[in-house]
């Protein structure tokens, strides 16, 4: 693909697809599709796991994805749309923690700076929306989460190794003089500024010059030099449109994506557009439901105006 201009503008048109075929199905029966997805990542991550905790691969680990950031960034998003859809799994407490717990150790075991900072964040927000009760699942939960988060800190070498291979590697790159912004081909915005402005288009990255030869490490940078000012302008309305109907919860949700997006470019990916249309569908329920109540009430549409 980083030799070819069309190939990533059809990825972009097949997730297009991903979303406006989870949307159609969702619409059709939202409870058992959103329990349905809840239950297939459960199983995804539960065998991810397994494949990780048997090690397969060495050094970072990437199991079967290409690269370790797109193991990062998968349990990232899955972790994501789970925490998004309403399902009698979700509803879970324990079922989350273990989700949590899942993905978290599939982010350590992949090393990915930008997906553990995102997971941290992600992890905070779910825990806080949860709103516990003197209950005992939620005594449960809490003390699962103290139990596993003193055990991974303080007894696990697993994770002392995986947090010093990333500060080895954030070393690595300080010591040979080389700034962040040109690791990740940043350097381009300098080096051919024109482009901002009407887009580069995506592949043939050699063209540029800049010290990293491949893809940007950075979505909405990707999106800005590559499809110009108007292109990026189009994408953030669309994802904007998406979030719009319950723009605080939304954002607090995917925030933590478009976080590691900053550092990577992860907009291509399906699971992203999945996360998408489970969001814009999860919200687009309620607001109906919220219009329902308040028509109820009112007993006519005028308060709409």
């Amino acid at each position: 693909m980083e030799n070819k201009f069309f190939l990533p503008i059809l990825f972009y048109v097949f997730d297009s697809f991903v979303f406006c075929a989870l949307v159609y199905v969702l619409n059709k029966n939202f409870e058992k599709v959103a329990s349905h997805l809840a239950l297939a990542i459960i199983i995804s991550l539960s065998i991810q796991a397994i494949l990780a905790l048997a090690h397969i691969g060495t050094g970072r680990g990437s199991l079967y994805f290409n690269n370790p950031n797109q193991l990062g960034y998968y349990a990232l998003t899955s972790l994501t749309v789970f925490a998004c859809l309403p399902s009698v799994y979700r509803s879970n407490k324990l079922m989350t923690m273990a989700v949590l717990i899942l993905s978290s150790y599939l982010i350590l075991y992949s090393g990915s700076r930008a997906a553990l900072l995102g997971v941290i964040l992600l992890g905070s927000i779910i825990f806080v929306k949860e709103g516990f009760k003197v209950d005992a699942s939620s005594i449960a939960f809490i003390i699962l989460v103290i139990g596993a988060g003193w055990y991974f800190f303080n007894r696990n070498d697993f994770v002392d190794a995986q947090i010093k291979s990333i500060q080895d590697r954030q070393e690595s790159k300080s010591s040979q003089g080389v700034s962040e912004f040109e690791v990740r081909g940043y350097d381009r915005f300098y080096l051919a500024p024109e482009y901002v402005l009407y887009g580069a288009g995506e592949g043939k990255y050699d063209r540029f010059h800049s010290y990293h030869s491949l893809e940007m490490h950075s979505g909405p940078g990707t999106i800005l030099f590559s499809y110009g000012v108007l292109g990026f302008y189009l994408f953030f309305s669309f994802v904007a449109i998406v979030i719009k109907r319950d723009l605080f919860n939304n954002s607090l949700l995917i925030a933590p994506v478009i976080l590691y997006n900053f550092t990577h470019q992860g907009f291509r990916e399906s699971l992203f557009w999945i996360l998408l249309a489970c969001i814009f569908m999860v919200s687009s329920k309620q607001y109906v439901k919220d219009v329902f109540l308040k028509v109820r009430k009112h007993g006519h549409f005028e308060f709409l105006k």
